[in-house]
């Protein structure tokens, strides 16, 4: 689980770079480099990916709203690939990119929650104002998650996870436009 939650935070790094302006200007591979780079894309497709809907659905309950500041809880946001590609390709000369989905088996409902711990689900949790709360909506957000991942046969659950990566190289230098 450490190594899922360490490869949650590179890519979580990974998408804040890319989306921030101050990047797309400094944006830079090495020479003879690469830049690798991977995010989830759950974010964009509820019908096929609930989970984040769900706490964001919570969180805007008559039962959550006011716990929430009013300026609401930033949330993850994931370009579509060409966003990437066009900030990328004049400064390398070669690049990958691909969507991938696989599933994560999991032991139950709980670890999708811990999943999402470290990501989605930190803004609104860092959002609330006390730790009660903090749980309170995690074990209502576990609730709903058990409703939307049922368990298989043998108890485990099937956790559909739908992946970007890009990788960006650089065989020679390249000098970027002014």
């Amino acid at each position: 689980m450490q190594k899922i939650k360490s490869l949650m935070l590179k890519s979580a790094l990974a998408a804040s770079l890319v989306s921030l302006a101050a990047f797309s200007a400094r944006a830079t591979v090495a020479a003879r480099g690469k830049l690798p780079i991977h995010q989830s894309r759950q974010h964009n497709r509820p019908e096929s990916f609930p989970s984040p809907f769900a706490m964001r659905s919570m969180a805007s309950s008559s039962a959550w709203l006011g716990q929430f500041p009013s300026e609401s809880v930033r949330e993850w946001h994931v370009h579509d690939s060409s966003f990437y590609y066009d900030l990328l390709a004049p400064h390398c000369s070669r690049m990958d990119v691909w969507d991938t989905e696989y599933l994560q088996i999991l032991p139950d409902a709980a670890s999708i929650v811990e999943w999402y711990r470290g990501s989605g689900l930190r803004p609104f949790l860092d959002a609330l104002p006390s730790d009660a709360a903090r749980d309170r909506f995690t074990a209502e957000y576990t609730e709903g998650i058990r409703e939307l991942y049922p368990p298989r046969s043998d108890g485990r659950i099937l956790f559909p996870f739908l992946r970007r990566f890009v990788i960006a190289y650089k065989t020679h230098a390249i000098t970027p436009l002014t």
